[in-house]
């Protein structure tokens, strides 16, 4: 392999690394942060769904959409087509880029908006270097804040037009939460919290972190609530195929890994799968927005005739 390709390989992964290596160094500079476990704080029980989920109407179509950044734009691409289509799902479960797309619908479920809020953002519309968190991130979480605020049209998850589940991970005890009642800023944002990008979310004295974490693509919850068919969005990318050429490329690979390895045991509760073959677009990426979105768009609009076909089954 030439310097060349090596540098370039390095160049497209710049991005986490640099992330990587300030949140070291950070942690090395500042050992005593401020997050303190509470043995008597206890988790958040698992799906202790409120009263507008238990009783949701119809339980036929749960869409269930998966982490992944800036590939999150696809997200927008298949609700489109699924709207297009005529159907709307029953309930929506979003992680992390899929908690902040679902959100953004279920509090408004108008494709246009939904576009113009989403489409012509940048990276920095939701995320601001910082070291106001350090050492727990480079990055402040206020600007993802301030873009909900703006761009939300409620605010609590009961003022929803849709029904939503936001999931997270519990960075004390490593589960993941379901959260579907109260203020729904601080959820997304623990949703979408990626360890060293953003810091931890202190909610209810629970801290929490990227649902990804746990379960990028959280299938079980929608079948757990009792819904009988699970349409999920899996954004994940594959590996890729150059090998890294040094420490920090391998801890990335070795995180891409587990990562897709979580993925293959959510899929399993899935009754459909939309998927992608993504290859090498960063976390933050702002430059390939409407090609990801038109990947969703045709990935979507090549299943309706599937997903039509398994909405009128009757599970028995």
């Amino acid at each position: 392999m030439s310097v060349l390709q090596n540098y370039q390989i390095l160049c497209r992964s710049k991005k986490i690394i640099y992330i990587m290596v300030i949140s070291l160094c950070a942690s090395v500079l500042y050992g005593c942060g401020s997050i303190r476990f509470n043995p008597q704080v206890k988790p958040k029980p698992l799906n202790t769904s409120s009263a507008q989920l238990q009783h949701i109407p119809r339980k036929n179509f749960a869409l269930v959409l998966g982490g992944g950044g800036a590939k999150g734009f696809a997200h927008v691409g298949v609700l489109e087509e699924l709207h297009n289509a005529g159907l709307e799902p029953d309930i929506i479960v979003g992680c992390s880029a899929g908690a902040i797309v679902g959100a953004l619908y279920a509090a408004d479920p108008n494709i246009e908006r939904l576009k113009s809020r989403t489409l012509e953002g940048r990276s920095g519309d939701v995320v601001t270097l910082s070291i106001e968190n350090w050492p727990y991130s480079v990055y402040s979480s206020k600007q993802m804040h301030r873009f909900l605020m703006t761009n939300l049209a409620v605010s609590s998850f009961e003022e929803l037009k849709v029904p939503f589940v936001a999931t997270a991970t519990d960075l004390q005890y490593g589960v993941i939460t379901t959260f579907d009642t109260g203020k729904l800023s601080p959820a997304i944002i623990a949703s979408a919290s990626y360890p060293g990008v953003f810091s931890p979310i202190r909610i209810d004295d629970n801290y929490y972190v990227d649902c990804g974490v746990s379960d990028p693509l959280p299938t079980r919850i929608a079948k757990d609530l009792g819904f009988e068919h699970v349409v999920a969005v899996n954004i994940a990318e594959g590996l890729l195929d150059s090998s890294p050429n040094h420490g920090l490329g391998v801890m990335k690979r070795g995180i891409e890994i587990s990562y897709i390895n979580l993925i293959k045991n959510s899929l399993a509760q899935a009754d459909l799968v939309i998927d992608f073959e993504f290859k090498d677009i960063d976390l933050l990426d702002d430059q390939q927005n409407l090609h990801i979105y038109e990947q969703g768009r045709l990935r979507a609009r090549q299943q309706i005739p599937e997903i039509k076909k398994l909405l009128t089954q009757t599970i028995s």
